[in-house]
């Protein structure tokens, strides 16, 4: 039987803005292998009912849920989501994540492939995955920024279609695979 607590889980963060000073994390899913997604919204937190912009709880309850995990996998996860969350947190007052071993499936892509572009959808479209990623529909979004809550649905059935494809994604470049991060 194997040790499911050994498997990666797939990480997305889905937020308001680009930089963390200016925006927000709207959701967050996490799905470990194998496993159902397990999903975070900033509209089931205690704070982010009160004060939609407040993401403070969010945060706190995805970096106890990532620390959680023996290997996470993302997609620019290195580069933005852990980031921001890190910065989200620290602008809260709370201890930032201290990462599991994280790999981030852009670079093992960039390196892999020859492709026009390296974004995940250009990825999964290439390898004809089954899932597919949502469209990113800018109107819902800001809706959901601005505390809409059937907008956040649509938000998060795209956080959830990511980490879908990424799981996929990471089963074709596992033979790619070469070195896997620490934090730190």
């Amino acid at each position: 039987m194997r040790n499911l607590n050994l498997l990666p889980a797939f990480v997305d963060l889905e937020m308001t803005n680009l930089s963390a000073n200016f925006g927000r994390i709207l959701c967050g899913c996490i799905k470990p292998y194998g496993q159902p997604v397990q999903t975070f919204r900033i509209d089931e937190t205690t704070a982010g009912k009160k004060e939609p912009w407040n993401d403070g709880e969010l945060a706190v309850a995805l970096r106890d849920a990532i620390q959680g995990q023996f290997m996470i996998v993302s997609y620019n996860g290195i580069m933005f989501d852990v980031k921001y969350l890190n910065s989200r947190l620290m602008k809260h007052g709370q201890e930032v994540l201290r990462k599991p071993l994280h790999k981030d499936l852009l670079f093992t892509a960039k390196f892999a492939f020859a492709l026009s572009d390296n974004r995940l959808i250009t990825v999964q479209e290439f390898l004809g995955l089954d899932t597919k990623k949502t469209r990113l529909d800018p109107e819902q979004w800001n809706m959901a920024a601005a505390g809409s809550s059937a907008a956040l649905d649509y938000v998060v059935e795209h956080c959830v279609a990511d980490v879908g494809v990424l799981e996929e994604v990471f089963e074709y470049l596992i033979p790619f695979v070469k070195e896997i991060h620490t934090g730190g």
